[in-house]
């Protein structure tokens, strides 16, 4: 079973990316996909992973960085929304905003790691030309397990 990325509906900047990489598959390998999932050893434990290429990681952080727009936009619009209905005093000033952008900043650094994971793995494949092999992360691993429903 190899390793395909959700559509993000029918997005031009995903439907580009998912057509590099199957041109780039198609020259390595001669198939559409890349080699299926394995197990390897990682830090004396076998984990399984994938092999990915640059398109992969493009279309990865394309997502990450779509939740990451979703997220704080939201964020946004309902901050000012509050201080717009609501009334602005000093519980709001030394309370409210400290706290939103505490939060605001773990939220960030938190939708920010994923994007940055397959930023450097994809300087990887293009600093050595080679598709990398990448263990999944626990998410990927517990979709994998879940029973599909028909």
């Amino acid at each position: 079973m190899s390793y395909q990325p959700e559509p993000i509906s029918n997005d031009p900047v995903w439907i580009e990316l998912r057509q590099g990489s199957i041109d780039y598959w198609l020259t390595r390998t001669g198939q559409k996909n890349p080699p299926c999932a394995s197990y390897r050893l990682v830090n004396g434990k076998r984990r399984l992973g994938r092999y990915m290429d640059p398109y992969v990681c493009q279309v990865l952080m394309y997502s990450a960085k779509q939740r990451w727009v979703r997220w704080y936009t939201s964020l946004l619009i309902g901050l000012g929304a509050g201080a717009l209905l609501g009334e602005v005093d000093w519980f709001f000033v030394f309370v409210l905003v400290p706290i939103f952008a505490t939060w605001y900043l773990l939220k960030k650094s938190m939708l920010r790691r994923p994007y940055d994971k397959y930023y450097f793995i994809q300087q990887e494949i293009l600093r050595t030309g080679q598709p990398q092999w990448v263990p999944y992360e626990r998410a990927h691993l517990k979709l994998l397990k879940e029973p599909v429903g028909i």
